[in-house]
């Protein structure tokens, strides 16, 4: 898994956790920022488009639990791959 599916993955479950109100917008963030320095990843890539994207698509496919979702599925996991890596426009 790419640094960016990875950070796309965790900004969609994380954003999941706070709009069911499990977490404040401030602690999902602080703990996904935590969670991305500790894996050794630059936390400037949740800023990045594509990252954004991905993850808006990836939270649209969360269960309601916010971890399980339809990923599994083979054209899903396309799909995030070609948002991920698409030339910017």
């Amino acid at each position: 898994m790419s640094e960016r599916t990875y950070v796309a993955a965790a900004l969609a479950s994380s954003l999941c956790f706070i709009r069911k109100g499990q977490v404040t917008h401030q602690q999902g963030m602080s703990l996904l920022q935590k969670s991305l320095g500790q894996a050794g990843i630059s936390q400037g890539l949740l800023n990045d488009q594509k990252v954004i994207k991905a993850a808006s698509f990836i939270h649209s496919k969360l269960r309601d639990d916010c971890l399980s979702s339809t990923i599994s599925n083979e054209a899903v996991v396309n799909q995030v791959k070609l948002l991920i890596e698409e030339p910017a426009k």
